[in-house]
């Protein structure tokens, strides 16, 4: 492990770096349920009614 210590402004490299730029990398739209849908897991964004909220 590296124990170099960076100082605020200073680049630091990213560990997912290789893995994203290979394609290695899974995300969630890679993930594939088993076809009928039983186990996906589904999200949504629910909005205030009233600005500021």
């Amino acid at each position: 492990m590296n124990d170099r210590v960076y100082q605020i402004g200073e680049n630091m490299p990213r560990p997912d770096a290789v893995t994203k730029v290979t394609g290695a990398e899974r995300f969630a739209i890679d993930c594939y349920g088993d076809g009928d849908g039983k186990n996906l897991l589904w999200a949504g964004v629910k909005r205030a009614g009233v600005p500021h909220a």
